[in-house]
């Protein structure tokens, strides 16, 4: 039967080399013999999909009519010459390791990494928390130290998937997202905060109680403070990834409160403020 290789990485005819690329990843991974979906009838079909698609000589021939009918009724016109090395070969080229054909003995071929997603709320990666992960029926508890950054990934060692060879077991690979806060939002190691102040306040300076995660703390307020100032106050941001009873700084965002009316006492003020500018 002639092996159709688009719809053996589900692709169409149409499908550009980056498709192509992204297709035989995708499988690659999801097939690979060390993994609990693994099948390596089907790694090895769509590593030899790969090799005629991205060559554009080779792709170029299959996708010849002509070549298509002499396939179907009396077998390949063209020799493509692939062979269980070529998959090897390929599976380097995008993971940067080879797979073991199974024809040696490598005991020191260690076992596939697990990539996840895992997200934290705000306060987690605050003050750091456990997670459990299962992985092949394994259950991992997984330390998340405090002051952990969105996008920060995570290796645990040897704890992924089982070697077919004897050799080390994989590791985990645990990317962080970070549910953002209604009130706090983390740039590094810095928290920014809003705070809303009444216009005299502002003015005449003042003493404001502020909330951080860890409390509330009091901050003083500049006379003839602007709309939009930034307070820094040092120590009171996140936690330094790492650096145990360290933390970035709080930057206090002051907005101004304008009256919804004055008074006539109010205006009279106002006026003998501005008149004396």
């Amino acid at each position: 039967m002639t092996k159709d290789y688009y719809n053996i990485l589900g692709i169409n005819r149409n499908a550009t080399d980056k498709d192509i690329k992204k297709a035989y990843r995708d499988l690659a991974n999801k097939y690979h013999p060390d993994k609990p979906s693994g099948n390596e009838d089907k790694f090895k079909e769509v590593a030899e999909a790969y090799s005629v698609l991205s060559d554009s000589k080779k792709k170029a021939q299959f996708d010849n009519p002509v070549f298509n009918r002499t396939r179907a009724n009396s077998g390949p016109a063209f020799d493509f010459d692939f062979n269980v090395g070529d998959v090897s070969d390929i599976f380097e080229s995008f993971f940067g390791h080879p797979w073991d054909t199974g024809t040696t003995n490598k005991p020191n071929v260690k076992g596939a990494d697990v990539r996840v997603q895992m997200t934290l709320t705000f306060m987690e990666s605050y003050t750091g928390c456990t997670k459990i992960l299962d992985i092949e029926g394994e259950r991992t508890k997984i330390n998340i130290t405090p002051g952990i950054q969105q996008g920060q990934t995570l290796r645990i060692k040897n704890k992924g998937i089982q070697s077919r060879f004897g050799g080390a077991r994989g590791d985990i690979l645990i990317s962080i997202s970070i549910v953002q806060d209604h009130q706090w939002i983390i740039r590094g190691d810095d928290l920014y905060v809003d705070v809303n102040i009444p216009l005299w306040d502002l003015l005449l300076g003042c003493e404001k109680y502020v909330r951080t995660p860890s409390g509330e703390i009091k901050i003083k307020i500049p006379e003839a403070s602007k709309n939009g100032h930034l307070l820094r106050v040092k120590g009171s941001g996140m936690p330094v990834y790492g650096h145990t009873n360290l933390h970035g700084n709080l930057m206090v965002k002051l907005n101004a409160l304008f009256p919804v009316q004055i008074s006539n006492k109010q205006r009279e003020l106002l006026k003998q403020l501005k008149l004396n500018q």
